[in-house]
């Protein structure tokens, strides 16, 4: 119940969450660089594929996933 009271944006204490807040921000950026390549890819190959939204959307999607694993690694470190 602590760490509902504790709000989103707070450190992370406990050993497991530590480790499980570790790999989750591992996860997103390697996922951020999957889905980067992808859409590098996918706008190389010559489909019916509407460039703007391609790059658009794949390029939020990547700035999000890059910002949101930055910010769950940070929080996974105590502050010293």
């Amino acid at each position: 119940m602590e760490a509902v009271n504790k709000g989103v944006f707070s450190r992370v204490t406990d050993k497991n969450d530590r480790w499980f807040a570790e790999k989750l921000g591992d996860f997103l950026l390697d996922m951020a660089k999957l889905v980067f390549g992808g859409v590098i890819l996918a706008g190389i190959m010559e489909s019916d594929v509407n460039l703007y939204w391609l790059f658009g959307i794949g390029g939020v999607i990547t700035i999000w996933m890059i910002i949101t694993g930055f910010i769950v690694l940070r929080l996974s470190h105590p502050k010293k």
